[in-house]
């Protein structure tokens, strides 16, 4: 499968009796890690489920490394559509990144699948072209309400990065408790790039919370957990982080995810996803991590979607395929027609004592499920025009 990579070469062209998808994501740098996996993840959708070929179409990948910088990203994707010719994208990974891939994708009328959880995806910078298939910072909200219904919290201390879209699933976050009797009881922020949370455990503390919500990247989220396990604030109150994955337990190391709650839409061990989490894991042999598995499903969307069309990849016949459609290649989710976005369940995970672990990847159990509707502005809250 990984001989399919860039396979393309330098030729600049693919001919009519192949199918291009174009893959710009970061392959080197620190997202390294969901780039490549996000092209391990499309090579396996393509042979494991099309056998390398749709409508006697070979379906190749061209990859492109856009470093995780929206500067690099952009020229990446031109590259790929007209150099590489490809048909359809998928990638990104930096929100920003995704957002100007967007725009390649609409100037050049090829079909685009970003994995990234900007709300402005779907919202102010949507266009007919873009599928949002991971789920966008506002999202992940609807975990926070099943771990309030779980009994995780009643009082909630939420500390996030002062960045856009940190701010967007705080405010989320807090829209969506509006219904409920849980109390947002303080909201703290700190800077991008910080790396000394000892004021913010201050501050949980002495918010009396029951739950603290840190909203950051893994890299944060790993040094706060260190820190906060040093001041004994984990014995204190209960903590929730967004997107967990094996990472934070890599990272961190598994008796420091004892106990914490997460969100995601994705965790291998949820009943409805073993057989596919074991198909992948004998092919490459690991379990799918969350930006695998978006990037699985969305690969088999965007492939049978060409299949349905006969292997024809003008972009009106494909978004004719998606919009509104129901789909089940892992879990139930569904096309919004009216924005693109995804809507699926979101999860409640939590860490499991080593004891627990039934194998080397076995960190955390899903602790509840809500859907992602909850914490979903309805289309006509939305500024989001596809024309």
């Amino acid at each position: 499968m990984t001989g399919l990579t860039g396979c393309l070469g330098d030729s600049g062209t693919s001919g009519s009796d192949s199918i291009v998808f174009g893959i710009p994501v970061p392959t080197s740098g620190p997202p390294a890690v969901y780039g490549n996996g996000s092209v391990e993840a499309v090579e396996y959708a393509i042979q494991s489920q099309f056998d390398g070929e749709i409508a006697g179409k070979k379906v190749e990948t061209a990859v492109r490394d856009t470093k995780g910088d929206p500067g690099v990203a952009v020229p990446a994707a031109t590259e790929l559509i007209t150099e590489e010719d490809a048909d359809v994208l998928l990638g990104g990974y930096v929100s920003a990144s995704c957002l100007g891939i967007m725009d390649v994708a609409k100037r050049e009328g090829v079909p685009y699948i970003p994995q990234a959880t900007s709300v402005q995806i779907t919202g102010e910078n949507c266009n007919r072209y873009t599928f949002h298939h991971s789920p966008n910072s506002r999202q992940n909200a609807a975990s926070i309400l099943a771990a309030y219904e779980n009994d995780v919290f009643d009082t909630l201390h939420i500390h996030h990065a002062d960045l856009a879209g940190e701010r967007d699933m705080a405010d989320a976050t807090e829209a969506t408790l509006e219904s409920t009797d849980a109390e947002v009881v303080e909201r703290t922020t700190f800077p991008e790039g910080n790396e000394d949370f000892s004021t913010g455990i201050s501050a949980m503390r002495d918010s009396d919370a029951d739950a603290a919500f840190l909203i950051y990247n893994l890299g944060g989220v790993i040094s706060f957990l260190s820190q906060a396990i040093q001041a004994g604030l984990k014995e204190e109150m209960e903590f929730i982080f967004p997107m967990v994955s094996p990472q934070l337990a890599a990272g961190a190391g598994e008796e420091a995810v004892e106990g914490v709650y997460g969100t995601n839409f994705f965790y291998w061990r949820q009943e409805n996803a073993l057989e596919f989490s074991d198909q992948y894991l004998e092919s490459n042999d690991h379990r799918p991590r969350w930006w695998e598995a978006g990037s699985y499903e969305g690969a088999m969307e965007l492939l049978s979607a060409i299949e349905r069309e006969d292997g024809e990849t003008a972009a009106d016949g494909i978004i004719s395929q998606l919009e509104g459609r129901e789909f089940d290649w892992i879990t139930s989710a569904r096309w919004r027609e009216c924005d693109h976005l995804s809507i699926k369940d979101m999860l409640l995970l939590r860490g499991k004592s080593p004891d627990e672990k039934e194998e080397e990847s076995d960190y955390f159990s899903v602790a509840g499920t809500k859907s992602a509707d909850v914490a979903t502005l309805p289309c006509s809250e939305k500024a989001c025009n596809m024309d």
